[in-house]
């Protein structure tokens, strides 16, 4: 417990939370959601776009989104557009929400566009971990099996020894 509280610790688990396959999706659509959520409050609120992308990757799990935003901020006070800033990025941006918000900022609609946005990824995310939950399911029927299994034998085990011992002297 004190491992993970410590900075290793949350390096380690930030590492997993990143790496393992299934629950990397999951992480990057609850980045996505909370991005584009976060974005389109403050933008909505009349904070500018290099501030709203600063505040916004603070709530970020991945390091790297993280690093993306701060550094799309940067080149946004430069005066890039928020979709040009973020198109190198596209590992870990998906193309279309880019492509969104590149509209978005064409129409003057980038709030609307973030709030679709939000909502495709919110679903997603909520898709997402209904899979997962399906998935570790039998896996965790498995391993109270396995569980009572063991304690059975651990009361009766000794109780069959003591009744073998009675009955044989």
């Amino acid at each position: 417990a004190l491992f993970i509280k410590g900075r290793y610790g949350k390096i380690f688990i930030t590492f997993l939370i990143i790496h393992l396959p299934i629950i990397k999706k999951i992480t990057k659509a609850i980045d996505l959601s909370r991005l584009t959520l976060s974005l389109s409050i403050l933008l909505r609120s009349g904070v500018p776009v290099e501030k709203s992308l600063i505040i916004s990757s603070e709530s970020m799990i991945n390091p790297k989104l993280r690093k993306i935003l701060e550094n799309s901020a940067r080149e946004i006070k430069k005066g890039t557009k928020i979709s040009e800033s973020l198109k190198l990025k596209q590992n870990i941006i998906p193309n279309i929400m880019i492509k969104i918000i590149e509209v978005g900022e064409e129409t003057g609609t980038l709030e609307k566009s973030l709030d679709t946005l939000y909502k495709a990824f919110d679903n997603e995310v909520t898709d997402r971990i209904k899979s997962f939950s399906t998935l570790i399911e039998p896996i965790m029927m498995i391993g109270v099996g396995i569980a009572v299994g063991f304690f059975l034998i651990s009361i009766f085990g000794p109780m069959y020894q003591i009744l073998g011992g009675i009955n044989g002297s």
